[in-house]
This record gives structure tokens, sequence and C-alpha cells, in this order.
């Protein structure tokens, strides 16, 4: 931290969370049978977030396709 501190390194904090498109029960057990129309659940809408440990400044990254290592990677600039 005393490296980032100076501007010799960057330390970020990273997540990614994967929202998938649809409905989902929210009650197991009800009197009426209730049926709502939604996708397949394969479909997601994927955020990764990074927060740099020094500046505080918070990136995101969005998309529904995939995150994998490659989009995670933080270039050099940063």
């Amino acid at each position: 931290m005393a490296e980032a501190k100076e501007g010799n390194r960057t330390v970020v904090f990273m997540d990614a969370a994967h929202f998938v498109y649809g409905a989902f029960l929210g009650m197991v057990w009800c009197f009426v049978r209730l049926f709502l129309p939604s996708l397949s659940g394969r479909k997601r809408f994927n955020v990764l977030g990074a927060l740099n440990a020094v500046t505080k400044e918070v990136l995101t990254l969005t998309n529904e396709t995939y995150i994998n290592a490659q989009s995670a990677a933080i270039p050099k600039a940063i």
C-alpha cells in the first residue's frame, strides 16, 4: 500500500456479479398458482467493478456476453 500511495503501483479491489434475466419465486407456498413469463435464465447482465484503493475511483465494465480473465485485466495506464 505504501508503494501505491507513492504512485509506484496500482492497487484495486475487484469483484464481478452476474444478474440473470427472469422471474424468480418470492414465495414458495400460495393459494393461487401464478405463472410469470420470463426468459430461460441463460441470458445474463454482467457487472465487473473495481475500486482503486488509493484514489477511491470506481471503475465498472458491463456487458451481456461474459467476463473472463482478459476482460478483467487492468490496463497499465490506470
